[in-house]
């Protein structure tokens, strides 16, 4: 008996420990680490961090209608409120020399030789000699020699992170706001900072990978494709899908996509002549419907109709995944038997065997009528050893999923939302009409045709800009990694706030929150002071493979609307902006239809 209970005590200190090191030891390090280089965020709770604050937030924030196009201080308001309090940094002049003052004073402290009182200018000379001490020797060798005569000294032991913060920090040399926050035991890094966009823009390393949380919270609907593997894995799916991808591939698939548009908007022209010329459609469940026909016949071969069943179960995978997102950072939450989590995993073994039923059906069919598309490439990669320990039946799967799930849902939501603009501004709306009515006349729109349309092409560049499919873009450092002067130590989420970002009047102007076009008429080097923060299809190695299908289908889809009709908000829109996985409109766009 007593053995057992020994034994009972050992492993419910093990389990203490255990508990202590995940959710407060190891996230306290991370944030120690970040405090040496001048970096803060609101403090953390055991167990939650922020978690619990930013519900808080939003509940103080909830029923507050969005001012114009500024949905990122309703969806987040949190961040809002902390990139306030802890990530704009202090002029920089000002903070250097208070660091260069503060060190000086702490060196004669060290040296038992203070500041003479008189003479400020005396001061100061001593100030830079010892700063200039501190960068000979090295900031980490001056902090040991100091901290063994100072520890007794609590007042000078935070004189001195303040001054060495304050001068060496990276928050006192950026232009924008980095600060730290928690969700459950994950420590985030929020960068809405030009000069970090450009180191992990220009940053080739595979161990800047994609977040491990991302990779669990939504391995039902991603598993280990593209869109959340990492290394050579992530590396070898993308040599495979992005050849399915490139220009002159996607310029053939110009025809399939006009053919998909066509059942949509003939239906749309019979309610419109049924119900005397008018007619109030609500048109993001079309618009999903022919991007997610156009996804079925480029890439799978198959049509809408095959793959309806697998569209519904995607999406209500994705709904029911974006509700566990309150629990990120807390281990073990997803593998409770609640009733969502239940909900999850029967729609995860559902969809699965519905694409696997299409992937048998394809290889069923004779070699010599197969199709060479993005299924076919699967199939044929699946043997490859670099896909590592997954099965050849898992590789196809994933990304199957990844692709359905990428290919239409983001598509769609944002001809939902550009849709919503040009009904918002009906000068615009005739522009792009004029234009392609000049282009295409009666005709179908063609690749040629679609390249000379440049009033349409800024159009859908300010919509990506003020309303971007993916709110964030998120990294993981899997090593400890410098970007830049940042240190990043292994294990660091980076989150960038697309949605803050390509909203931020100190980079896009004073109209920032403003529906204007016009800004992308010289492109998108022209269309705001650093060009890097125009983020909607991603950054760096990891940009989105898909962006040329996603820019030609876009101009399709919206060519031929505008061709065939005008449009107006209903007076029942309700502007929405609600964010699941993609940023969507949670009441839908009705708009009110009439022949043009």
């Amino acid at each position: 008996m007593r053995f057992a209970w020994k034994c009972f005590s050992w492993l419910l200190v093990a389990a203490l420990c255990f508990v202590y090191e995940v959710f407060w030891a190891r996230p306290e390090r991370m944030r120690a680490k970040l405090r040496r280089q001048g970096i803060g965020g609101p403090p953390r709770t055991l167990f939650f961090g922020n978690t619990l604050d930013m519900k808080r937030i939003q509940a103080e924030e909830k029923g507050r209608k969005v001012n114009g196009h500024d949905y990122a201080a309703i969806l987040f308001p949190f961040l809002d409120r902390w990139r306030k309090k802890y990530g704009k940094s202090r002029n920089r002049n000002l903070r250097y020399v208070v660091g260069l003052v503060l060190i000086g004073v702490i060196s004669g402290i060290h040296t038992w030789k203070p500041f003479p009182v008189f003479g400020l200018k005396e001061m100061l000379l001593r100030a830079f000699e010892s700063a200039n001490t501190v960068r000979t020797v090295g900031a980490s060798t001056f902090s040991r020699v100091l901290c063994s005569h100072l520890l007794h000294v609590h007042l000078r032991m935070s004189a001195r992170k303040i001054a060495l913060s304050a001068c060496f920090g990276p928050a006192a040399q950026t232009i924008g706001s980095i600060f730290v926050f928690s969700m459950g035991n994950l420590d985030i890094l929020h960068v809405n900072d030009v000069g970090m966009m450009r180191e992990i823009s220009q940053c080739k390393s595979l161990d800047l990978a994609k977040p491990t949380y991302v990779k669990e919270l939504f391995k039902p609907l991603f598993g280990h494709g593209i869109l959340s593997s990492s290394g050579s894995k992530w590396a070898h799916q993308r040599k495979v899908i992005a050849r399915e991808f490139f220009t002159d591939k996607v310029k053939g698939m110009v025809e399939l996509m006009v053919d998909a548009t066509k059942p949509v908007l003939e239906s749309w022209e019979t309610r419109v002549q049924c119900e005397g010329n008018t007619a109030e459609i609500f048109v993001d469940e079309d618009l999903r419907i022919i991007s997610a026909d156009v996804i079925s016949r480029a890439c799978f071969g198959s049509s809408y109709s095959e793959g309806k069943e697998i569209f519904a179960k995607l999406k209500a995978l994705q709904i029911a995944l974006s509700k566990n997102a309150v629990f990120l950072g807390i281990p073990g939450m997803r593998y409770l038997p609640t009733s969502n989590n239940r909900e999850i995993w029967r729609l995860e073994r559902k969809s699965r065997a519905l694409i696997l039923k299409i992937v048998q059906k394809r290889q069923e069919e004779p070699e010599s009528s197969s199709n060479k598309d993005l299924l076919q490439s699967l199939l044929e990669s699946s043997g490859d050893s670099c896909i590592g320990p997954d099965t050849m039946e898992d590789f196809i799967v994933d990304n199957c999923k990844n692709i359905y799930f990428a290919g239409h849902e983001t598509t769609a939501t944002s001809a939902g939302w550009c849709l919503m603009l040009l009904a918002s501004h009906p000068e615009w709306q005739a522009h792009a009409r004029d234009e392609v009515v000049g282009i295409c006349g009666d005709q179908s729109p063609t690749a040629d045709m679609l390249s000379k349309m440049k009033t349409l092409t800024m159009v859908i560049q300010e919509t990506l800009r003020l309303y971007s499919p993916g709110t964030f873009v998120t990294r993981e450092a899997l090593k400890d990694m410098k970007l830049g002067d940042l240190y990043i130590p292994k294990g660091l989420n980076i989150r960038i706030p697309t949605s803050i970002m390509q909203n931020d009047p100190e980079i896009w102007g004073p109209d920032a929150y403003e529906f204007n076009p016009e800004r992308f008429a010289n492109g998108i080097s022209g269309a705001c002071k650093y060009p890097l923060a125009y983020v909607p299809f991603g950054t760096g190695i990891r940009t989105c493979v898909g962006q040329n299908l996603a820019m030609v289908e876009l101009k399709i889809v919206l060519s031929q609307i505008l061709s065939k009709f005008s449009f107006s908000l209903s007076p029942n829109y309700c502007h929405s902006p609600a964010n699941r996985l993609t940023l969507g409109q949670e009441f839908g766009v009705p708009l009110v239809m009439k022949k043009a």
